[in-house]
């Protein structure tokens, strides 16, 4: 039987039975043999409904103004309707890694035995490195070796793979020199301030539209 969202509908439950969120969002269906129901949730729990219990679009742009109001006045996006970036690319990072071969390279690739920022400093196991640092360079903490050079000849491939600017050979092990852009979380003031200028813009983009 085909079915069809025929309305979306953000409503605020008052914070009964503990909600913390406060706000949700119910969608309406429609089917082709002309009967209806509401998933109160959005998450799949539907319930029979009349054609009368389906909003307005009057009632269901009101609806959306006073949760656009809402985000406006506390920055509280909870249904996540304004797309608001709440990390930042900090500027690249140099890094130096110790590279080791060992008895699986050859099938695995190289093992990465630490590393540390700008070449100097405290050494950090792979335990301790940043997420995007072990992205860059293919890595986990449960596989820490470079899995996209496997073979005997992985120092020329990652040399020229990975942008290393500068390698020195130690003891058998390879350094090499990289840099990364990392990733850092924005201040939660300020995705929340900018949450509110969204939302006030919208509530703004809305009125001039009904002015219309």
């Amino acid at each position: 039987m085909a079915e069809d969202i025929i309305s979306t509908v953000p409503w605020h439950c008052g914070n009964s039975d503990g909600c913390e969120q406060g706000w949700h969002l119910a969608n309406y269906w429609v089917y082709d043999d002309g009967t209806y129901s509401c998933d109160n949730y959005a998450d799949g729990d539907h319930e029979p409904c009349e054609n009368d219990d389906v909003p307005t679009y009057e009632e269901e742009e009101q609806a959306w103004r006073e949760y656009r109001q809402h985000v406006a006045e506390t920055g509280d996006d909870c249904l996540h309707q304004f797309l608001v970036e709440t990390t930042i690319v900090a500027p690249r990072r140099l890094w130096q890694a110790e590279i080791h071969s060992w008895i699986g390279a050859s099938t695995k690739g190289p093992r990465i035995f630490r590393l540390r920022r700008r070449g100097r400093g405290k050494w950090l196991t792979i335990q301790q490195i940043p997420t995007d640092v072990l992205e860059y360079l293919n890595a986990t903490v449960q596989e820490p070796w470079l899995r996209d050079f496997p073979g005997t000849d992985w120092r020329e491939q990652v040399q020229a793979a990975l942008g290393v600017e500068h390698t020195q050979e130690r003891g058998g092990a390879l350094l090499i020199w990289f840099r990364v852009d990392e990733k850092r979380p924005r201040s939660a003031a300020r995705v929340t301030a900018e949450l509110k200028r969204r939302a006030r813009r919208c509530l703004a983009r809305t009125e001039i539209s009904q002015e219309d």
